[in-house]
């Protein structure tokens, strides 16, 4: 009875330990950002923590009598620094920014940045990962044992942590919201403290022998089994082997999750889904180790084999990648997506056929290195600690190399050879070292040289950019980075121009310039005064930037953009006019969020032009407290511009971002965007008011009338036609509506799951689509039209007509609103440049 109960108690640790790792890094990504650099550094700093208290607590655990109270002891510490973790982030918020207004080299600041989430995390961290060797100590009594029960651990906490990802990324943060996520976390760690104190106060009071104990025969029998004479330079041989395929099983995780976004689209379930498949996998492998695998005889020879399977899955993952929606679709039976479990189903799915084979032998190599590398259970908690720490040391490597080393100087083809490779090579090294006789060894060589030689060969060349090409359409540009893969593909007759990422975010391009002028020339030409200093967060490809730069008044533009590929890309699109080449234009490669709350600049005007709120981390520039933010960096009569797509979520969750916004700023408006299409929302410092005569000079002068021809917009009656919400009626919509807020988001949950987002859009693309009526232009215009039935009158705040009557005005208003022009459509690249220079 008592063994299940403290199995029990670790599978449940497990599943906390990855409740924090989520909700932590969710509060993190709300100071640090969510670039690949901000998460690289947390996810690093996360993992160093616990090697260092494997390492450490291994070896302290080997001088104590009862290792059940120790462990009772670091989960009640744990918890108890769970529960100051929301102060600490509030704490570090204030460093962070002003960390940030020291304006430091990205070097420096990206250690300061470092020395910060490691002052933060590395106390609970290290505190977890003295748990898993101090409970094998408690578990084993004898050497045959030492597998076995290192495995039957590790698969219940990682089972666990899977549980817990499955949780938190389903259920808890959307429902919970992050401090609750966190509490109910906390509540875990005191439970299990609770326990294992209990059990511990009872072995010591001498009622029970709590550790199991197995028969001498047994224990003998299972010694000859295991005992294989192993030098110690095989030993240490193998201490490096697992600390390089700790190196290659996080790079291939790193690899495997960036390309299956591809498939998955980039929602906040995408990642859920593909760690707890990763997770399975690891845990699935370890159960088998303990159960069957630990009774082998060979277990260096069992590590080669091991590491050759890993490989060997791999490779045959890259085969798979190129047809995967066509399996996956073929698996289903329909290419149709009509509901969010189908599509969750899917996601798994694909995942499982990228991920799951090779993690299942990844699995078990980590319980199996440490059967080899303990020497005796008199420094069981030393040799574990030392594996367990070596192992986490080159998956740190492993994340970190694989975003920053290997992706900028192979790509991410060669990458995948590069780790393959790596696989046969430790695979080849164990076995020709476990061999006797020259002429073995000579022979598994050359096998190994062989099964090198195919993998070079053998993965497909255009394993990832054959993803981006379709038979209708051309990739003029292609380029994977540390931080994604971009590319821009040709088509049509005009030749027009899509940026498309790995993620799939974003639809810009030449095709787009309608509503990317439309919504950079709105809040410039209503701006009560001359604006002159902009923020404008996420480039695209530039449109909208270079219609703000536009203006002979604005002396400053500040382009926040999360990639700097895109930056690479923006040469391919002549719609931006050369815009990043202006003098006036700074452009900072940042999280929106994180520039916000650093900087110390005052604008005039705030543009946000991110991609689909269901986009992971894209909600953060959604919330209560990133407007608040955003408020207090506009100067008075500033003005901030979102736009949002409608139809992507339910009205009330729409209701959210407009409730959001409204609890920021004391004045807001709403404007329906061309064609019934986004909706724009605005906050404005000071009350709404429109000067008539000024807006009519604005739009007439030759910069600004050049691009109002491409949309089109034929005056100043034109553009107030958009006009749906004044401030009392704006907040009457959303009068009994929650805000999004940085703890409970919601939206990005909700809108993956709604019907109208297309199930988040993401299986559409390869072998999949949403239902018939998702996506069409009906379904727009009905949703358009709900926001447009509610409309009210924009002429209350019309004031200076100028030489026309307010009467006329209003006419005219109203006839636009009936009947909107048609959009412009793209023009050639030649044909663009030639009319630009009229």
């Amino acid at each position: 009875m008592i063994r299940p109960i403290i199995l029990s108690i670790f599978f449940i640790s497990g599943v906390a330990a990855l409740v924090y790792e989520v909700v932590w890094m969710r509060w993190l990504a709300l100071t640090f950002g969510v670039s690949t650099y901000a998460i690289s550094t947390v996810l690093a700093t996360f993992m160093a923590g616990l090697a260092a208290g494997s390492f450490y607590f291994g070896r302290w655990i080997d001088h104590r009598s009862n290792p059940l109270r120790a462990y009772a002891v670091l989960e009640f510490l744990i918890g108890l620094y769970a529960l100051a973790v929301p102060s600490l982030f509030t704490a570090m918020r204030a460093i962070f920014v002003e960390l940030h207004q020291l304006e430091l080299p990205p070097a420096q600041f990206a250690l300061a940045r470092a020395l910060l989430a490691g002052v933060l995390l590395l106390p609970p961290t290290i505190l977890m990962g003295g748990t898993f060797p101090i409970l094998v100590r408690f578990f084993v009594r004898h050497r045959a044992e030492v597998g076995r029960s290192a495995g039957l651990l590790y698969f219940l906490n990682t089972l666990g942590a899977t549980f817990g990802t499955l949780a938190a990324g389903f259920y808890f943060i959307e429902h919970l919201g992050l401090e609750r996520s966190n509490l109910f976390a906390v509540g875990i760690n005191f439970f299990v403290a609770t326990i294992a104190g209990l059990l511990a106060w009872r072995q010591a009071g001498g009622n029970a022998d709590i550790a199991p104990k197995e028969s001498s025969a047994q224990s003998t029998g299972d010694s000859e089994s295991q005992e294989e004479s192993i030098p110690s330079f095989v030993m240490w041989l193998v201490l490096g082997s697992i600390g390089l395929s700790g190196f290659a099983s996080l790079a291939y995780e790193v690899l495997w999750t960036r390309a299956l976004t591809r498939f998955l689209y980039n929602s906040t379930y995408a990642f859920t889904t593909m760690l707890a498949t990763f997770l399975t996998g690891i845990a699935l492998g370890s159960a088998i180790y303990s159960v069957w695998l630990a009774r082998l005889r060979r277990p260096v020879r069992l590590f080669a084999v091991l590491q050759l399977c890993v490989g060997l899955g791999f490779l045959l993952s890259s085969f798979l990648f190129q047809d995967l929606s066509k399996i996956s679709t073929d698996l289903i039976g329909s290419v149709e997506v009509t509901s969010f479990q189908q599509s969750i189903s899917t996601m798994f799915l694909r995942s499982a056929l990228i991920l799951f084979l090779p993690t299942v032998f990844l699995g078990a190599t980590l319980p199996l290195a440490t059967d080899i590398c303990t020497r005796g259970v008199e420094r069981l908690g030393f040799g574990l600690g030392r594996v367990y720490a070596v192992n986490t040391a080159g998956s740190i490597l492993g994340s970190l190399g694989a975003s920053f080393v290997l992706i900028p100087l192979l790509g991410m083809q060669q990458s995948i050879v590069f780790l393959v490779v790596l696989n046969f090579a430790i695979a080849g090294t164990l076995a020709v070292t476990s061999l006797e006789g020259l002429q073995a060894r000579v022979g598994l060589g050359g096998l190994s040289v062989a099964f090198i030689a195919a993998a070079i060969f053998l993965v497909p060349h255009d394993l990832f950019t054959s993803t981006f090409n379709t038979p209708d359409q051309d990739l003029v540009f292609y380029h994977e980075g540390a931080t994604d893969t971009v590319g821009v593909i040709e088509y049509g007759p005009n030749k027009q121009r899509t940026i498309v990422y790995d993620d799939q975010r974003g639809t810009a391009g030449t095709n787009t310039v309608p509503w990317n002028f439309f919504f950079a020339h709105l809040p410039m030409l209503l701006h009560p005064g001359e604006p002159s200093r902009v923020l404008h967060i996420c480039f695209g490809v530039g449109n909208s930037l270079s219609a703000v730069a536009s203006y002979p008044s604005v002396t400053l533009v500040d382009n926040v953009e999360l990639s700097p590929n895109a930056m690479l890309a923006a040469p391919y699109f002549w719609t931006n006019d050369d815009v990043l080449a202006k003098s006036k234009v700074r452009t900072h490669v940042e999280d929106g969020r994180t520039f916000v709350l650093g900087t110390e600049q005052v604008y005039d005007v705030i543009l946000l032009e991110p991609p689909e709120i269901f986009t992971a981390g894209v909600v953060n520039i959604y919330t209560k407290e990133f407007y608040q933010d955003a408020a207090k960096r506009l100067a008075p009569g500033g003005l901030l511009i979102q736009w949002l797509m409608v139809g992507q979520l339910p009205v009330e969750d729409e209701a959210m971002f407009f409730r959001a916004l409204s609890d920021a700023f004391p004045y807001v408006t709403a404007w329906q965007q061309l064609s019934r299409g986004p909706i724009l929302l605005i906050g404005h410092k000071e009350p709404f008011e429109v000067d008539f005569a000024k807006l009519l000079e604005r739009m007439k002068r030759p910069n600004v009338l050049r691009d109002l021809k491409r949309i089109p917009l034929y005056g100043p009656e034109h553009l107030l036609s958009f006009f749906i919400f004044d401030t009392p009626a704006y907040r009457e919509f959303v009068r009994d509506i929650p805000p999004v807020t940085e703890d409970r988001t919601v939206v990005d949950f909700t809108a993956p799951r709604f019907a109208g987002s297309g199930y988040g859009f993401g299986l559409k693309v390869y072998g999949q689509k949403p239902p018939a009526w998702r996506g069409s232009v009906r379904w727009l215009t009905v949703r358009g039209a709900f926001y447009e039935d509610m409309r009210v009158s924009v002429m209350p705040y019309v004031k200076n007509p100028g030489d026309r009557t307010l009467e006329l005005i209003e006419s005219r208003i109203q006839k636009f609103q009936k009947r909107q022009p048609r959009l412009q459509k793209p023009l050639p690249e030649a044909r663009w440049r030639e009319v630009r220079s009229q």
